[in-house]
């Protein structure tokens, strides 16, 4: 699941001394709840994210954590991705789930942390959390992550997109094809769909700037690719626009133009994103067979 943002931002402020019933603040952002069942605490430790029911509380909190668990998998000067096992560290993970829960309407995993890996990131200037998925480390129905969190106060910035991407990244470089985790919310649906979109049409541009000799192009293909399940790719070819019938009624996949150079430009997204994962399981080439 990922977090869905109201329609207005106005929902995240500078802290103030006095939080709200129905906000929690971090660092120095207060947030609005979004989850109506939400219990949790009003106030997080912006470094190890203990969590506390009033600032006086938090105040008087000695925090020992010099720097953010796990170890850096992806890094640029804006921003840092670090992998945590929930094993390794199962406070922390517990309360940066809890955390999560302020902002998506869901109930509380009924699997122990220790069973998840955690990708959080941060702003590498102000050393803030931004956000973090989550991953099923036994998974049985292929999915490349469970959960998509976005903090309010730093969405719109493409980092519910970059670390969706890392994760297909991943399932890429294991050979392996997935799916995120549903349900989810509308806004989560809009992000993987448009994500999707520049994943085909990424896949797309590979197959032909890669192949000297003609590749008919297949659904297959294209979720080998991607690392994307066959049901999302054909999804995202068809919210394209981009299957059609030849004069024979064969079915094919056709694109614009401009789709054409969407794909290209995805291909160096890609790109300079893998030259900055640091240990990330990532697939510096991709091969596909095409016989």
């Amino acid at each position: 699941m990922a977090a869905e943002p109201r329609s207005k931002r106005a929902s995240v402020s500078e802290l103030t001394p006095n939080t709200t019933s129905n906000s929690v603040s971090i660092g120095r952002y207060q947030m609005q709840v979004w989850s109506d069942g939400y219990d949790g605490p009003a106030c997080f430790c912006a470094a190890c994210l203990r969590g506390f029911d009033a600032q006086n509380l938090l105040f008087a909190h000695l925090c020992l954590m010099t720097e953010p668990p796990g170890h850096p998998v992806y890094s640029t000067a804006n921003v840092q991705v670090r992998q945590v096992e929930g094993s390794n560290y199962p406070r922390f993970c517990c309360d940066l789930v809890t955390l999560g829960t302020a902002f998506i309407p869901c109930k509380l995993p009924s699997i122990p942390v220790t069973d998840f890996v955690f990708y959080t990131l941060y702003d590498c200037d102000s050393g803030e959390l931004c956000g973090f998925t989550s991953k099923e480390l036994e998974a049985t129905q292929n999915h490349i992550l469970s959960c998509l969190v976005i903090l309010p106060a730093h969405q719109r910035r493409g980092y519910g997109r970059l670390l969706a991407r890392l994760m297909y990244l991943e399932a890429r470089a294991k050979q392996s094809l997935g799916t995120p985790e549903r349900p989810y919310s509308v806004y989560a649906e809009k992000m993987f769909q448009k994500l999707w979109q520049d994943m085909v049409l990424e896949a797309i541009a590979f197959f032909h700037a890669s192949y000297t000799t003609r590749v008919t192009l297949t659904v297959g293909r294209i979720s080998q690719y991607t690392g994307m399940l066959v049901h999302d790719v054909v999804s995202a070819l068809e919210s394209l626009d981009a299957l059609k019938q030849d004069s024979k009624g064969v079915a094919c996949i056709a694109i614009s133009r401009e789709m054409h150079m969407r794909g290209f430009k995805q291909l160096g997204f890609t790109a300079d994103v893998l030259k900055k994962c640091i240990s990330f399981p990532c697939a510096q080439e991709c091969t596909v067979d095409v016989q």
